[in-house]
């Protein structure tokens, strides 16, 4: 009996450990950083919660066995390596994810440190920062101090409608198992599809938009989420999911072919078109091989691989519908900008993309990494069954991950992950507090 709880549990521990991992590196980076002040206060002073009062739903579903199907797909798929001498999969992934943050952690500490620390009080510019300091920054701002509960909180009910949708447990009872078909097929790394274009397009996009023009473009695209004319056409009376997959191709369409003219005959209505106007006007900057940063080339390469490996537009089909035809509240637009307009608001300093922008640099340059995680991305949403196995990966995976999800996991997550920084002592969670 235990032997099958610790194989249950063993697709999931690379999972749990990477977390943990990221978590303690944040906090304490390397031998020369400090970690994260918990000032002990009688007030402030509580018992430690046990794990399984963090993660009560994620202990649950281990220990009834409704995690099995992941944890077989893990089992016999990831954790043996393609070659003789090269580690599993996703031990590699787990392996490039703390090479990463130790490279940081090798750095020299930030103007202004203490002596034998790595990070500085206050905060330097953020050109400056140590890129482990300034993610503890950010855990402590957005999660600890609960600035960006709701923002991050959203993620289990996005994830959960998105997996339901694709195992046929959404609003139409239908399986939709061609979008997970397309998702695999996007981490073929082929000649068409590699990762590395979708790397090099993060860290062009977050260095766009910390730039002073980049800040202006984000401030006229939210205008634009705001404007009557775009929330009346994304009703189901005024497009459907035909008129809306065709848009959608227009725009994909005219970027890939470098066509900026194009964007300006898109079916949409007068009053649209020209509320949309200032928008367009900022994609076709982007669109420009001769703009700094470089936007354009990384943009046409992941278009052209997403195009290529999804010629019904499944997945735009499926944007559509989740958002549009069953107006799922956690993707509704109004909703989204709203909370993206609050992340902003709370992260003054743009660590987010500066972060993203930094993590994504650092991880292209491990294409084993890289490879790797394309091989887990690939082996999960595989649509391929076999003699041996007569479901699919996708078939029994999927499933588990959506049902995982619709039971909180995720912000259970994060109340661990406070916790792990913070200590019982580190004053109230609000990551913790129920929703």
């Amino acid at each position: 009996m235990r032997q099958k709880l610790r194989d249950n549990i063993f697709a999931w521990v690379a999972v749990a450990s990477g977390v943990a991992l990221v978590g303690v590196s944040a906090a304490c980076g390397a031998d020369q950083a400090e970690a994260p002040r918990a000032e002990l206060r009688a007030s402030d002073t509580q018992q430690c919660k046990g794990f399984e009062q963090l993660m009560p739903n994620f202990l649950k579903a281990i220990g009834t066995g409704r995690t099995e199907n992941l944890r077989k797909v893990v089992h016999d798929h990831l954790l043996e390596p393609d070659r003789p001498g090269d580690p599993p999969p996703i031990n590699d992934v787990l392996r490039a994810v703390m090479g990463t943050l130790q490279g940081f952690a090798t750095k020299p500490p930030e103007p202004g440190a203490a002596a034998g620390q790595l990070c500085a009080v206050p905060a330097p510019p953020i050109e400056n920062a140590n890129e482990l300091c300034e993610l503890r920054r950010t855990l402590e701002t957005l999660i600890h101090q609960g600035k960006a509960l709701e923002a991050v909180r959203i993620i289990d009910p996005q994830t959960t409608a998105l997996f339901r949708y694709i195992t046929g447990e959404g609003a139409d009872k239908t399986p939709h198992y061609e979008v997970a078909t397309v998702v695999g097929d996007l981490c073929s790394q082929d000649g068409v599809c590699q990762m590395s274009n979708g790397l090099d397009l993060i860290v062009a996009l977050t260095t766009f938009a910390r730039s002073p023009e980049g800040k202006a473009a984000t401030e006229r695209l939210d205008a634009l989420s705001m404007k009557s004319s775009l929330l009346d056409f994304l009703k189901p009376e005024a497009v459907t999911e035909d008129g809306f997959v065709a848009l959608a191709r227009t725009l994909m369409g005219a970027v890939i072919g470098g066509m900026p003219s194009d964007l300006d005959n898109l079916p949409l209505p007068p009053d649209l078109q020209q509320d949309v106007g200032p928008v367009i006007a900022d994609l076709k900057m982007l669109i420009d091989p001769n703009h700094v940063p470089n936007v354009a080339t990384p943009l046409k390469r992941t278009l052209n691989c997403f195009m290529s490996k999804d010629k019904n537009l499944d997945a735009v089909r499926m944007l559509y519908r989740l958002a549009i035809r069953d107006k799922l509240p956690e993707f509704g637009l109004t909703r989204l900008a709203q909370l993206l307009r609050e992340v902003r608001a709370v992260d003054e300093r743009g660590s987010l993309l500066y972060l993203a922008g930094t993590m994504a640099a650092a991880v292209k340059t491990d294409e084993q990494a890289i490879d790797s995680a394309a091989k887990v991305c690939r082996t999960v949403f595989s649509t391929q069954s076999t003699a041996v196995q007569s479901k699919s990966n996708a078939e029994l995976a999927l499933p588990v991950i959506a049902e995982l999800f619709a039971q909180g996991v995720a912000s259970e997550l994060v109340c661990a992950t406070d916790t792990l920084l913070w200590g019982c002592a580190g004053g109230s969670q609000p990551a913790c507090a129920p929703p």
